[in-house]
């Protein structure tokens, strides 16, 4: 959320194998939108993964400058789960409205074809800075994550406040 590790790719990478030497676990958040053989030459040093799906279309990616990003964080994701070795989360902050609920709904499928094992968290919005829709009704989003669970077999309702 307010500092995307992968940026600076070359000091996770010396970290993470210094780490990996010393007999630790690596764990990450990003948002997935490394390079995508950039990030499977990264993902055998990562014991764990959670990579932040900020929404399930093109168009909320391109509306942030990072269109070709959307491709990516699904190439990531794949990857992440092809990967015997390193444990995948994905999150998704739930902003709401319906073109939200129907992405949130796709996302899902979309986890649940390539393993329905995935953990799946949907955190909830609250307004901050320049963001002053109301937040997601709690309800809403309980109803939401229990939608999902037959999609997926663990999927979290989290941020509630």
């Amino acid at each position: 959320t307010y500092n995307e590790p992968l940026v600076g790719w070359e000091y996770v990478r010396d970290c993470a194998q210094l780490a990996r030497e010393a007999g630790m676990k690596n764990a990450v958040v990003t948002n997935g939108a490394i390079e995508p053989d950039l990030f499977s030459a990264l993902l055998p040093l990562f014991d764990a993964v959670n990579i932040d799906l900020k929404a399930f279309n093109k168009d909320f990616y391109r509306t942030c400058g990072m269109e070709e990003a959307f491709e990516a964080v699904k190439a990531n994701v794949a990857s992440a789960v092809a990967d015997s070795h390193c444990h995948l989360e994905v999150t998704t902050l739930f902003v709401g409205g319906l073109s939200a609920v129907q992405d949130i709904r796709k996302a899902a499928q979309w986890l649940s074809s390539l393993d329905r094992a995935i953990p799946y968290h949907i955190s909830q919005y609250h307004p901050a800075y320049r963001w002053s829709e109301p937040p997601v009704p709690t309800r809403e989003l309980r109803a939401l994550v229990e939608e999902l669970r037959v999609m997926l077999d663990t999927v979290v309702a989290g941020n509630m406040g």
